[in-house]
């Protein structure tokens, strides 16, 4: 497949440099497109706000990425796939990925994060998409995680176009693992936005408790338990609810 990796850690991280050579060596055109650093906690905000161009700079084909051609941006994860998507700094892709992610990406906090706004980016553009996230409670098994970005993408390539997943890996080997589980979304993830009073009411982002016991059936819940929890997400689509009606009423 003719790939796009994006991430939110920077294009330096490790987890996209693993991916990378991985799946250039498994024969796919792989193209890196990321932010010159860290964009964690971006969504899909494009951070390119008045501004005239977007700073990029081509990095070439680095052995340590497999022969993947780099290119690091100075925008976020979401600007670096409309760009790629929109053929502006490679070909266009038959799928996007984003990550691996060095930390979960599970709970209602997916909304801010900015490896979960790329690839809801990329089905906007009528591209399915993977996000692939690995714990960080232990060191990464990016062995583990690369595999699972491979029969995840071989999953894309047979679904409808548009397709996008959400994928969370625990740091185990392979053959550690209990099984493929499709998660529904926490109520609670791990790392949250919460009101710091120690901070004058400042907002931090930061690994809090959850107040409720974990559904074994959420994300969060399934990785905990040492299963790879993959979740369908729903991008930008009409909704049913027209309240049209009641506010022209409001408004008489």
């Amino acid at each position: 497949m003719r790939l796009l990796l994006t991430n939110d850690d920077g294009i330096d991280a490790d987890g996209t440099r693993e991916l990378a050579s991985f799946l250039s060596s498994r024969g796919h055109e792989v193209t890196v497109v990321a932010p010159f650093d860290n964009q964690s906690g971006s969504s899909a905000a494009l951070g390119i706000t008045q501004r005239t161009a977007v700073r990029w700079e081509d990095r070439g084909t680095p052995v340590a990425f497999g022969g993947a051609h780099c290119i690091a941006i100075d925008a976020t994860p979401a600007a670096a796939v409309m760009l790629g998507c929109a053929g502006s700094v490679c070909p266009r892709p038959q799928a996007v990925v984003a990550g691996i992610n060095h930390g979960l990406n599970v709970g209602r906090a997916i909304l801010h994060s900015g490896t979960v706004g790329a690839v809801l980016t990329a089905a906007s553009l009528g591209i399915s998409a993977a996000a692939i996230s690995m714990d960080d409670d232990a060191p990464p098994m990016w062995s583990t995680a690369v595999r699972i970005a491979e029969a995840t993408l071989e999953a894309l390539g047979r679904a409808q176009s548009r397709t996008v997943v959400n994928v969370n890996v625990p740091a185990l080997p392979m053959d550690k693992l209990r099984g493929y589980r499709r998660g529904v979304i926490a109520a609670y993830g791990r790392d949250r936005p919460v009101l710091d009073p120690a901070g004058g009411g400042a907002l931090a982002v930061g690994r809090r408790p959850s107040p409720v016991p974990l559904d074994p059936d959420s994300d969060a819940g399934l990785v905990s338990n040492g299963f790879v929890s993959v979740s369908g997400l729903v991008g930008i689509q009409l909704s049913g609810v027209d309240l049209c009606a009641d506010i022209a009423g409001l408004l008489a």
